[in-house]
């Protein structure tokens, strides 16, 4: 796959990471977005409602936000374990199970009330 360079406009040469400076005090933006699917598979089709606002969504996070509009699809690791998490708030999310509290906590759910 492709990696993007860091490049020295002032050297002429490719950067390491290592000789990245940030300012003190930066803090990188990510989001969190949830991407529709559009075509569910056997196993995702029973989550997957017929209304629009009733249709799965994948929860995706990222520190390229510039990059949304290009993004065609989502991939996912068939090395992880996945659920399908419901609330009012948010909807039916695809998510890694061992990020849903996480999740829980990002979007600011009461802390005794969880996803289902």
């Amino acid at each position: 796959g492709r990696k993007p360079v860091h490049w020295s406009p002032s050297s002429r040469t490719a950067l390491a990471e290592a000789e990245l400076e940030y300012p003190e005090g930066h803090v990188s933006k990510s989001i969190y977005v949830a991407f529709e699917v559009e075509e569910p598979s056997d196993a995702l089709r029973p989550f997957h409602g017929e209304r629009s606002d009733d249709r799965l969504k994948v929860a995706v996070w990222t520190t390229t936000p510039w990059t949304m509009p290009a993004n065609l699809a989502v991939a996912v690791n068939p090395e992880l374990e996945y659920s399908v998490v419901e609330h009012e708030k948010t909807g039916r999310l695809l998510v890694a199970t061992d990020l849903a509290s996480n999740l829980a906590s990002k979007f600011g759910l009461p802390e005794e009330e969880e996803f289902t």
